[in-house]
């Protein structure tokens, strides 16, 4: 079965989920899970090093409100993550997905 994990951010969404990650690789169908984060997150270290596939998106976590060339360029990487994602999907084509916030 493959299963794909997305999420990421903080150590709060990422150490859960790599334990249901761990835990589908060690079913005995062995489960084919992958990780879909982001480039600055805790996952872009941590989901490697534990010897699963992440792919990345655009997106960053979004800030606060105030004005800024962040304000401006979130909402933008927001957007191009959409087609980023389908994209994704289509190719990994998931039985399952689990996500986590972040």
């Amino acid at each position: 079965m493959r299963v794909l994990i997305a999420g990421g951010g903080t150590g709060g969404h990422i150490y859960p989920a790599l334990a249901v990650a761990r835990s589908l690789r060690a079913r005995p169908d062995g489960a084919d899970v992958s990780w879909l984060g982001g480039h600055r997150g805790l996952e872009a270290s941590l989901v490697p090093a534990a010897g699963f596939p992440l792919r990345r998106l655009a997106l960053r976590s979004l800030r606060s409100v105030e004005a800024n060339v962040h304000a401006v360029l979130d909402p933008l990487r927001l957007a191009a993550s959409v087609p980023q994602a389908a994209a994704i999907l289509s190719t990994e084509r998931p039985a399952a997905i689990f996500t986590t916030g972040g």
